[in-house]
């Protein structure tokens, strides 16, 4: 009886140290141009998707484990599933409720500097450290060419993740071209953008795509998730 009992503890304790969660994508690339000031704000970003296969909600933790920065003008920061911390925080947790997904996003601020850069963030459960997964992000700024125009405010983009139609709204910046780089940077889509547009996605491969909108008023960049 003790033997049968023993098994059982065992064979939930080797079940309970599986993986919980699942992200997408543990190696990343951004890129983008440096600002031509040092008072410009410059967000260079990337971000993945996180997936529970938990039966229960969970507590995630994450850490920013390694910063390597080409200089002190550069600062990085995460965004979870719930909202996005100050650079200055390099640990959080969040609840992640039983089979649902969300966005990790990544970001560095560049400011002036061009060079390379990249940080390691390790998404661990609370309940069992063990069982972790640790996403390297590498960033690149290159110098401004020309004449920089300013950075504008995010567009916001949704749904997101979605599988069909993506939206773009940003009220300040009501027209100019849409790109659409996948995770690799290749040029995927290039069109007219009017705010409220709505692009059709169902032909572009699942994963992680970045845009960029650019007006005679300045640039904006967003991204999105083809589920």
């Amino acid at each position: 009886m003790f033997k049968k009992i023993t098994l059982v503890l065992v064979m939930a304790l080797a079940l309970n140290a599986r993986a919980q969660f699942t992200i997408d994508e543990d190696t990343l690339y951004c890129y983008g141009f440096a600002g031509s000031t040092s008072s410009d704000f410059v967000d260079i970003y990337a971000h993945t998707v996180i997936r529970s296969s938990a039966s229960s909600t969970e507590t995630i933790n994450w850490s920013r484990i390694n910063n390597a920065l080409p200089g002190a003008s550069w600062s990085t920061a995460i965004c979870d599933i719930i909202s996005c911390r100050a650079p200055e925080v390099s640990t959080d947790s969040f609840s992640f409720p039983a089979g649902d997904t969300g966005i990790l996003s990544f970001h560095f601020y560049t400011k002036d500097l061009a060079g390379n850069g990249w940080m390691t963030v390790r998404f661990s459960r609370v309940s069992n450290p063990l069982d972790y997964t640790d996403v390297v992000i590498n960033a690149r700024a290159w110098n401004p060419l020309g004449i920089k125009r300013p950075v504008l405010a995010a567009t916001n983009v949704y749904p997101n993740p979605a599988a069909n139609k993506v939206k773009f709204e940003n009220t300040n910046l009501t027209n100019g071209t849409l790109s659409v780089y996948n995770a690799l940077g290749q040029l995927m889509v290039e069109m007219p953008f009017i705010s409220g547009m709505e692009l059709d996605i169902q032909s572009l491969a699942s994963g992680i795509y970045s845009c960029t909108i650019e007006s005679q008023s300045g640039i904006s960049n967003a991204g999105f998730v083809k589920s």
